[in-house]
């Protein structure tokens, strides 16, 4: 089944500059929309109004990409230390200096650099990236194999330490940054972030039928339609507990928690506004019982 992707610029963040290319192939369609958010490097984005591009694979994480045609999508998505030139030389674009010296190499990060979840890109996540680039089975491995270890030296600095010096080191830094922690769901600061259709599906065939389902997939009409962002809170339930509640004895079967959280909260205030007190400072067991029943 073919799978649908959408990406689309985040007005909001201050963006690196990596050059891109426009692949189509029959396995992943992705639609790309520039709405022209600021630079702020020297290097300017080709101005593309509405871009397509096709993967053949299912994942966007790039060290999971073994295609080429797949890789192409990376600097979409994920911006890097320094991006190669026409020269074959190297321009700076998360990294804002680079010091090297024999077989170190300190690089200092912009400041002003954020993830598409608005959180600052920092060391740690170069850290990370470095050591999914060193696991993964594609060329990324191989590119950084001159590299026996990457340390921390504040937030936005960070030394790799090589085996042996290379002058032509800088060039190499061109692998993607991810936000720490996130290769299964992976988190990039490129031009374009991703908002996957296929996440809705979850909506559409939920676990439980409920017509609360409906209003995540509202909201992304009415947001593509006015051109904004859909954003989903108070959730009607959760299952947020911590895994040791989910042992039932068997190894294979796990316990599914469920509450009904946004009725119980809702409650709870209402009761302590009639106590003259306040919800956070006060302690309820409260029973939901509709269609469903649960206690908090």
């Amino acid at each position: 089944m073919k799978k649908i992707w959408i990406l689309w610029t985040a007005a909001s963040l201050l963006l690196g500059g990596c050059s891109f290319e426009n692949m189509m192939s029959d396995d992943l369609l992705m639609t790309m929309q520039n709405q022209n958010a600021a630079q702020t490097s020297e290097y300017e984005y080709q101005d593309v109004t509405q871009l397509q591009v096709a993967v053949g694979e299912s994942t966007l994480n790039p060290y999971e990409m073994t295609t080429d045609t797949s890789l192409q999508v990376v600097p979409l998505l994920y911006d890097s230390l320094t991006k190669l030139n026409l020269n074959y030389g190297y321009d700076l674009c998360i990294a804002s200096s680079l010091e090297l010296q024999g077989t170190s190499c300190v690089v200092t990060l912009r400041q002003d650099v954020m993830f598409s979840d608005g959180t600052a890109l920092t060391a740690a996540d170069v850290q990370y990236s470095y050591r999914q680039a060193v696991g993964s089975e594609n060329a990324y491995a191989a590119q950084l194999s001159n590299v026996t270890d990457v340390s921390i030296l504040s937030d936005y600095q960070i030394r790799f330490t090589l085996m042996e010096a290379d002058v032509l080191f800088p060039n190499l830094l061109t692998f993607p940054i991810l936000k720490n922690g996130s290769a299964a769901d992976p988190v990039g600061s490129g031009r374009y972030r991703l908002v996957e259709e296929n996440l809705l599906d979850a909506c559409r065939h939920p676990v439980t039928n409920h017509p609360s389902n409906l209003s995540a997939i509202i909201a992304h009409e009415i947001a593509a339609e006015q051109g904004c962002n859909a954003y989903i809170y108070d959730a009607v339930c959760v299952n947020e507990v911590e895994d040791i509640a989910r042992v039932t004895g068997l190894a294979d079967v796990k316990r599914r928690p469920f509450s009904h959280v946004l009725n119980t909260r809702a409650t709870a205030r209402d009761v302590a506004r009639e106590m003259d007190g306040k919800y956070e400072d006060m302690s309820f067991i409260v029973a939901h019982l509709g269609g469903g029943i649960s206690i908090n």
